[in-house]
């Protein structure tokens, strides 16, 4: 724990003496937060290891786009491994008609080479 944070803790956490049932309820709160902590840990890598079934990085985009609701954007992009600017680039709309062509033959090029 940093410095700063233990200054915040009152000293009865730490003077077992002057109030233990407080000091016992911290360190039983602590061990919660650890292994829900470790949880958290491996439940990321599962999805970060599941991250290629997704495919595509359109396939990935649309994912965030559909979980917006439900979770932070730049934390949701961690988990298949996309840039949170790769994702605002992909909702910001084509500017020009020539624009959104050539967005579409990329995508079609993409999608034949990743077909081969």
């Amino acid at each position: 724990m940093h410095n700063s944070l233990l200054k915040k803790v009152p000293k009865a956490h730490f003077n077992p003496g002057s109030n233990s049932q407080l000091c016992e309820d911290f360190a039983t709160e602590n061990a919660r937060l650890r292994r829900e902590n470790e949880r958290l840990r491996m439940l990321r890598e599962i999805l970060k290891n599941a991250a290629h079934l997704l495919g595509t990085a359109e396939m990935k985009f649309r994912l965030i786009e559909d979980q917006r609701g439900t979770f932070p954007v730049r934390v949701f992009c961690g988990v298949p491994g996309v840039s949170a600017a790769g994702y605002y680039a992909w909702r910001r709309p084509p500017k020009s008609p020539c624009r959104a062509a050539n967005r579409a033959l990329l995508i079609e090029i993409r999608n034949s080479a990743h077909r081969s």
